[in-house]
C-alpha cells in the first residue's frame, strides 16, 4: 500500500519519518511525506493529485486552539471532499503532544502549543541537554520519547494520545 502523509511543516515531515523507522515501518517505496501549509492552493492541487495516484493521503494537523471536530471538517471540505482515501489526523494542540507524552512530561494537552507540550519540552530539553528546545529539534524529540518503543504496548501508546494511535493505525492497515 502507498501512502501520501501531508504535515504543516518541514520539521514535522522528517519527525514523521522518524517516527515511522522506529516503528520500523519506514519503506521509501510505501511513503511519501510532504510539508504543506495547511488549506493552502497548493496543498489543495497536490492532495489532489495524490488521491489519484496513491492508495490513502493521510492529513497530519494540529488543531492548536480550535475545536479539532473543526479543523477536521474545514480539511475534509476543502481538501479531501467525498474520497474515501483521504484520511484526516487532529493533533491536539500539536505534533510535539507525541513526545510529550510518551516521555510522561507535564502539560502535555494544554493550548496553546507554546503553553503546552513545546514549554514542557522546553524544560526537559534544557534538564538533559543543557539548551532549550527548538522546532528544528523534532525529530529529535520523537526519536529520543520513542527509542524504549519495544517496552511499549500499542494498547498502552492508544491511552497515552488517540491521535497517534490513530495515525499508526492508519499507515499500518
Amino acid at each position: 500500500m502507498r501512502i501520501y502523509i501531508v504535515v504543516e511543516d518541514m520539521y514535522a515531515k522528517e519527525a514523521i519519518k522518524t517516527l515511522l523507522k522506529t516503528f520500523n515501518l519506514w519503506k521509501p517505496r510505501d511513503f511519501e511525506i510532504r510539508s504543506f501549509p495547511i488549506c493552502s492552493n497548493k496543498m489543495k492541487r497536490i492532495v489532489k493529485a495524490a488521491l489519484e495516484n496513491f492508495d490513502k493521503v493521510v492529513v497530519l494537523v494540529d488543531s492548536e486552539t480550535r475545536d479539532p471536530r473543526e479543523v477536521e471538517q474545514e480539511i475534509k471540505e476543502k481538501h479531501l471532499g467525498f474520497s474515501q482515501k483521504g484520511r484526516i489526523i487532529v493533533v491536539t494542540p500539536c505534533l510535539e503532544e507525541w513526545p510529550c507524552k510518551v516521555l510522561s512530561l507535564k502539560n502535555c494537552d494544554v493550548a496553546p502549543c507554546s503553553l503546552g507540550p513545546i514549554k514542557a519540552l522546553k524544560e526537559y530539553w534544557k534538564q538533559r541537554h543543557g539548551r532549550d528546545y527548538e522546532k528544528k529539534l523534532l525529530p529529535i524529540a520523537m526519536e529520543k520519547a520513542f527509542s524504549n518503543i519495544g517496552n511499549l504496548s500499542y494498547e498502552y501508546i492508544c491511552t497515552l494520545s488517540p491521535s497517534l494511535c490513530n495515525f499508526l493505525k492508519e499507515i499500518s492497515e
